[in-house]
């Protein structure tokens, strides 16, 4: 039996009709990863009180916050939630040349991440060896400031857990001026996608 089947079985069909009838009048219409929340009313509930708290409110600026959840819902392996959050960035005024390269930092950030998990996982031996990427968002990005750049590759690097690419961009994000505030806020925005994204995957 499919979960969703047993999710849909304890759900109120009112009170979940009424929450996404919130999120349509927000954006026009109700977006894919909505639709598949909604098989558990309680996790539409808080998915939504969560997703107002964390982004709307805090230091962090809204547009950063936009650019991580994007960045994470892109490594999430849920293609609606990518377009579900695409479109909660765009109605809220985020270019789409931002979006691009957040998406493209997260692509980044995870060939590296990968490349050095293996040498925390694998143990001595493999100290000498090198990543020899090209990846020049890191450096030279078009739209994004560096101090964005950063806390979204430090975000991504916490899913795929990598401890040493935390570290290292952890410590660049405060080179450039990120509070331990704004590292919190950015925290949580990228906690919550990646829940919402392993949800988002069992429909």
């Amino acid at each position: 039996m499919p979960a969703s089947s047993l999710l849909n079985a304890t759900r109120d069909e009112a009170r979940v009709n009424e929450l996404l009838a919130r999120v349509a009048e927000k954006l026009g219409h109700v977006p894919p990863a909505y639709h598949t929340l909604a098989t558990s009313q309680s996790y539409l509930n808080d998915t939504l009180y969560n997703l107002k708290k964390m982004i709307a409110e805090g230091e962090l600026d809204l547009h950063t916050k936009h650019l991580i959840a994007v960045a994470a819902a892109s490594i999430a392996g849920s293609a609606s939630l990518v377009e579900t959050r695409i479109l909660e960035a765009q109605n809220d005024g985020v270019g789409d040349d931002a979006i691009g390269e957040a998406i493209t930092v997260a692509a980044s950030t995870t060939q590296y991440n990968t490349f050095y998990k293996f040498q925390s996982l694998a143990g001595s031996g493999f100290e000498e060896f090198k990543p020899g990427y090209k990846l020049s968002v890191y450096l030279r990005p078009n739209v994004l400031m560096l101090r964005q750049v950063e806390l979204i590759a430090a975000m991504i690097s916490v899913i795929n857990n990598c401890s040493s690419c935390v570290k290292g961009h952890i410590a660049k994000c405060r080179e450039l001026g990120t509070t331990p505030q704004q590292i919190e806020e950015g925290l949580r925005v990228a906690a919550l996608i990646a829940g919402v994204g392993a949800f988002t995957r069992i429909d």
